[in-house]
């Protein structure tokens, strides 16, 4: 049985000053707020909302990249080249770009040493070469020029700027953009000290993942560009990070709402969700999977009194005026669980937090561990509704995000704590499928159906059209969550 915790003591909060809980946020900042509010309105108005999608952003390694190959292209464009002439630098390639008067280009590409094929080695590098058709003499003879030119260039950069590295670093951060819920997603680091099986960020070869707080401080601008009016700091875990705060009020002071997404166990540092608050964090997204602290810890995220600590977090974010949203992924070890978690949340938060539920996802870990992770949703879907008759019971702020995986057809009678029921049209990926029944249901434009690899392993859960309740107040959702 677990023990009791202490509620955080909100009197331990100073008033006041300029890190209060109750300080208001500079002029500046409330300016920059207002003015991206109508920019978005504005572009929404006019412009339409365009569907989610991603954006390469230059990163401060690549803007020192970019400058130490236009001095190695300096001394490229000042050596005889015959027919050819010099066009420009390939900075994401690591490449420099020749021309001819006959319009055929040639691509002189910098490698690492630890490259297998190359056409000739350089002090630090192994150099490749692309060109649309065989070398002939001539060509060959111009490509030897510009690496003997690029030897002889070398001594003189050594240590400016990060060369030899530089060359060979990342040149930009790619971020997702959600106009339809006004939102980028930024990662600065996908580390994380929780170790969840279920995780779908663990794949390191994802492109949405910046390298730390710096790449993100160095891409402020480009991130203020887009047309939204919210930051979402995802991960791994961002609270690992050493300049958390300083992105967070870099953000704010742009006039982004910044949300956090993060397992709460450094909030539990009173002096620390001060700090955030103080710099600008509006929401926490606090991980909270079980209400039980010895699932949790020994099963779920395998952190050894890693529970208590998330708890603490989520008294002290809410104590220092933190607005406190809980995410709560159902899955293999917890699927009976929902009602008594949500016991968990009235008795010691109530409408304080708001519970943002997800059916296991079958990406990440997920699809190595599927049979241990994944249950199939005959299996899960009763604790789930008793959870939902609960909520609606004591009035809880509780939605079920539907793209997680569970059609609201399967939540009757309580499908409204869908988000689907809600959503605008949208068009989902093909890793989504659709059984026929959903053609007649009112939600088949709304709805993204099942995940296909759970469709592959487990089938159909019993899809059944639902034919009526095309046209949910928002008011609905605002009384269920908002």
């Amino acid at each position: 049985m677990n023990r009791p915790l202490p509620l955080a003591s909100p009197g331990t909060v100073r008033e006041g000053g300029r890190g209060g809980a109750g300080e208001r946020p500079r002029f500046g900042r409330r300016l920059e707020a207002v003015r991206r509010f109508v920019w978005i309105a504005a572009s929404d108005v006019f412009g339409g909302t365009p569907r989610p999608f991603a954006t390469q952003i230059e990163t401060p390694g690549g803007a020192r990249k970019r400058a130490v190959m236009e001095r190695v292209a300096a001394a490229f464009a000042t050596t005889p080249a015959d027919a050819w002439t010099f066009a420009s630098v390939d900075v994401p390639a690591s490449g420099f770009v020749f021309t001819r008067s006959d319009g055929r280009t040639l691509q002189v590409r910098l490698h690492r040493k630890t490259e297998k094929a190359a056409y000739a080695d350089t002090t630090h590098f192994r150099v490749s070469y692309r060109f649309d058709g065989p070398l002939e003499e001539r060509e060959r003879a111009f490509l030897d020029r510009m690496i003997a030119q690029l030897r002889a260039s070398e001594p003189a950069l050594e240590g400016t700027d990060g060369f030899p590295h530089v060359i060979l670093e990342r040149v930009a951060a790619e971020v997702t953009v959600y106009p339809q819920n006004n939102c980028v997603e930024l990662r600065p680091s996908l580390a994380c000290n929780h170790h969840c099986g279920f995780c779908n960020s663990v794949d390191r070869s994802i492109d949405n993942v910046m390298q730390g707080a710096a790449e993100l401080l160095g891409t402020i601008d480009a991130v203020a560009a887009q047309p939204v009016r919210s930051a979402v700091i995802s991960g791994g875990e961002p609270t690992l990070l050493r300049d958390l705060p300083r992105a967070i009020e870099a953000l704010a002071d742009r006039g982004f709402s910044v949300e956090l997404q993060t397992n709460g166990m450094a909030l539990s540092d009173p002096e620390y969700a001060e700090r955030l608050r103080r710099a600008g964090l509006r929401r926490a997204l606090i991980s909270l999977h079980s209400h039980d602290e010895a699932l949790s810890d020994e099963r779920i995220t395998r952190f050894p009194g890693g529970w208590r600590k998330t708890v603490a977090g989520i008294d002290a974010a809410l104590a220092h005026g933190i607005d406190v949203h809980l995410s709560h992924v159902v899955h293999a070890d917890n699927r009976g669980g929902l009602r008594a978690f949500l016991e968990l949340v009235k008795t010691r938060w109530g409408r304080k937090v708001r519970v943002r539920l997800a059916f296991v996802a079958p990406t990440g870990d997920a699809v190595e561990n599927f049979d241990a992770q994944v249950p199939s949703l005959p299996d899960a879907l009763p604790g789930i509704r008793e959870g939902f008759a609960f909520a609606e019971r004591h009035r809880l702020r509780l939605v079920l995000v539907g793209y997680c995986g569970i059609p609201p057809c399967l939540l009757r009678p309580h499908e409204s704590f869908s988000d689907v029921c809600y959503a605008p049209a949208a068009t989902f990926p093909d890793d989504h499928v659709k059984t026929d029944a959903c053609r007649e249901c009112v939600y088949v434009e709304r709805c993204p159906g099942l995940w296909s690899e759970y469709f592959r392993r487990h089938g159909d859960p019993g899809l059944r059209p639902i034919r009526r309740g095309r046209h949910l107040p928002k008011l609905m959702r605002w009384w269920r969550y908002e």
